[in-house]
């Protein structure tokens, strides 16, 4: 435990601490003394006739070639080796294909928001004639303050 002021809950955390090693230590010293005591347990070798062969349910077989688990043949470790850069390519490969077509929608909205704005514009444009035919109609310009301000310095 540390030196100077303490919180309680250091101080707990500290009993705590202790008490769980001191418990840990004793069950470890227990568990040693019991396997030396302990005989040795000999299990029965299995001839290789007598295993047998484990084979799945036809669904799960599909499903493990859907996933390219192969689980009824032994591999090398180069087989190995080379099915994990095989699938690794094909990770690759699928997420090459995924960000160009992520890459594809971007540009098909953007041109979509684009055309959108060019048809807004139009319709603006077509109602302010529409507007500006009719006679009778006074316009209202949008001016800023500081341009009012500069216009009234200049008189």
């Amino acid at each position: 435990m540390k030196r100077g002021r303490t919180k309680t809950d250091q101080q707990y955390l500290a009993d705590i601490l202790k008490l769980m090693s001191t418990q840990y230590d004793k069950k470890v010293k227990a568990l040693k003394a019991a396997s030396l005591k302990q005989t040795v347990l000999f299990r029965p070798i299995m001839a290789d006739d007598d295993v047998e062969k484990w084979s799945p349910i036809q669904s799960h077989e599909l499903k493990f070639a859907e996933l390219g688990i192969r689980y009824d043949a032994t591999t090398a470790c180069s087989e190995i080796v080379d099915y994990r850069n095989e699938r690794r390519e094909k990770l690759r490969e699928q997420e090459r294909e995924r960000s160009r077509l992520k890459e594809e929608e971007e540009q098909k909205r953007e041109t979509m928001m684009m055309e959108q704005q060019r048809n807004h514009e139009q319709k603006l444009i077509r109602k302010e004639s529409a507007v500006t035919a009719i006679p009778g109609i006074i316009h209202y310009q949008k001016v800023s303050y500081g341009a009012v301000m500069e216009h009234a310095q200049q008189q």
